[in-house]
């Protein structure tokens, strides 16, 4: 699973994630609308992916980003959260920590 926002950041975390998939995996999308403009990232994916031929589920949620995506991944029973870091500094982001420590299952942040 990977948390997709369309920032710089997520896309880089989509690559690796779609680089990951294969050997009988699935890949699930899943966005993640703080308000009613951002509906416009699952399209942006889809076409990103599209470009790649790699075939994914897509989700879209909205509320606080790391608890739908903890929430998400739990039931997708997901076994690894692919995630993007925004910023450079050796601590990880709000999102990306909140998720670190709340996930089920493994947590790849992409920097």
């Amino acid at each position: 699973m990977v948390g997709y926002d369309g920032s710089e950041a997520a896309t880089r975390a989509l690559d690796v994630a779609a680089d990951l998939v294969g050997y009988g995996s699935t890949l699930a999308v899943v966005t993640v609308s703080t308000s009613e403009s951002d509906h416009w990232m699952a399209a942006t994916a889809r076409e990103q992916l599209q470009g790649r031929l790699v075939e994914a589920g897509y989700h879209e949620t909205s509320g606080e980003p790391a608890k739908q995506l903890v929430k998400k991944a739990h039931e997708l029973r997901a076994d690894l959260l692919v995630i993007g870091r925004r910023d450079s500094s050796p601590l990880l982001g709000s999102v990306s920590s909140k998720v670190v420590r709340r996930a089920g299952c493994d947590v790849l942040v992409v920097r």
